[in-house]
């Protein structure tokens, strides 16, 4: 199906990769499996190799795109202002899968939390024998995915797949929304409005679940499930209510804190469809492996025990991380600034009770300056990267006690992405 479509779509067109990373690669291979093209072009700021293609590198890459029929932008790719004057000829991986599986597709999205839920979602739908497939985000590309007619697919998107997608998921979830990528989008409102194309273009018919806070306030034509603490779908600390029935979460549940009993009941949302009991359910959740650099346990060295939660880069993450563990002795924050609000971060670590902070790089210099003039319990520290500031931890965190990295930032600029980071950060830990 996706071949075909494929096929009828570039044939004859002379046809822009814009961006050749993991997903770009797998536009092009997928292009020349379908044939029928004029010519492909590859475009991208770094040097490429590649055989059947042309290449256009180098910093003026996006110079005269309108001269192709169809530009396949890479997620991450700013398209630069008046690169190209018709949108119309602009498509992405996530828009031409949606056009073919649209009907077959869970979407999940949100600025934290859909790596975890989307995993989840197709862990429980696998262990219960259903046919599923999981792609997107999480690091398979779409086109990767060889999808037959009767597949289920969970599909986890970025707000930078979604940019600019005019189809949308006929399940989708918005699971929330914290100023993030501001980067790329130069506002929260242009983020949020990326985010948007999840419910943007449903049909009647369509589910759409949601956060309190990301509920829509334009029409939408779905039928909407709000989950929250005062919601249809009620979130409780260690339990949540569906139907009026409530499911408890106990010792056997692998996912620590709050924010993840969100995740757990968007999932059984997803998965209560297909004929999964509630046994079901909490059978296979017990068996979920929890995702790296996710408030991930690493190990204990010299009686601290140290949890890697890489994966924070704002500061809603680095709050939900010090509230789902208990006795923290040491957190290290700070990375990539990219001038992102950090007062509700301030604000929580004023009265927070852990006694170490570690602060490092840009953010965590930016952070620091906050206390210089307001009451705090903590005791602050600052360092220039991430192996002094694991020192600093070994030194001044008592025994018995957690040391905890949640950056609340970026890793950009320093490491290779929050995987590179979360990897360091073990590799001075525990050695």
């Amino acid at each position: 199906m996706l071949i075909s479509y494929i096929k009828n779509l570039i044939k004859d067109k002379s046809v822009c990769i814009l961006g050749f990373g993991r997903e770009g690669q797998s536009t092009f291979n997928t292009f020349k499996k379908a044939g029928g093209y004029k010519e492909i072009t590859i475009c991208d700021l770094n040097k490429v190799e590649c055989d059947g293609a042309l290449a256009v590198t180098g910093e003026n890459y996006q110079k005269n795109l309108d001269r192709f029929d169809i530009i396949m932008k890479s997620p991450g790719i700013v398209l630069e202002e008046g690169a190209l004057t018709d949108l119309s000829r602009l498509y992405s991986q996530t828009e031409i899968f949606l056009s073919v599986y649209r009907e077959q597709t869970i979407g999940i999205t949100g600025t934290k939390g859909k790596s975890t839920t989307s995993s989840l979602t197709y862990h429980v739908l696998k262990q219960c024998g259903k046919k599923v497939q999981l792609l997107g985000n999480i690091g398979i590309p779409a086109f990767d995915g060889n999808v037959e007619k009767d597949d289920t697919v969970v599909f986890e998107l970025s707000s930078h797949q979604l940019e600019y997608t005019d189809v949308s998921p006929k399940r989708a979830v918005l699971l929330n929304i914290f100023p993030e990528h501001l980067d790329h989008y130069g506002t929260f409102e242009k983020y949020y409005d990326a985010k948007k194309n999840i419910f943007r273009y449903q049909q009647e018919g369509d589910i759409l679940i949601c956060g309190e806070d990301t509920t829509p306030q334009e029409k939408c034509l779905s039928t909407v499930f709000v989950f929250g603490k005062e919601s249809m779908v009620k979130i409780c600390p260690s339990s949540f209510v569906v139907d009026g029935e409530e499911i408890v979460l106990d010792e056997t549940n692998p996912l620590l804190g709050e924010h993840n009993v969100n995740n757990i009941a968007v999932a059984y949302l997803l998965t209560k469809p297909y004929g999964i009991t509630k046994e079901e359910f909490l059978k296979a959740l017990s068996t979920f492996k929890t995702l790296p650099h996710r408030l991930e346990r690493l190990g204990e060295k010299d009686g601290v025990t140290y949890y890697d939660d890489s994966i924070s880069t704002c500061s809603q993450t680095t709050i939900q991380a010090l509230c789902s563990l208990k006795n923290v002795g040491t957190v290290l924050i700070g990375g990539m600034d990219r001038g992102i609000d950090y007062s509700p971060l301030v604000e929580f670590l004023a009265t927070a009770t852990v006694p170490n902070v570690v602060f490092m790089y840009d953010t965590g210099k930016r952070i620091m300056a906050e206390f210089e003039n307001k009451d705090h319990k903590f005791t602050s520290h600052y360092a220039q990267n991430l192996a002094e500031a694991v020192a600093i931890a070994k030194e001044v965190t008592p025994k018995g006690s957690i040391c905890l990295l949640s950056p609340a930032a970026a890793s950009y600029g320093f490491f290779k992405n929050f995987e590179d980071r979360g990897d360091q950060f073990k590799n001075l830990a525990l050695n």
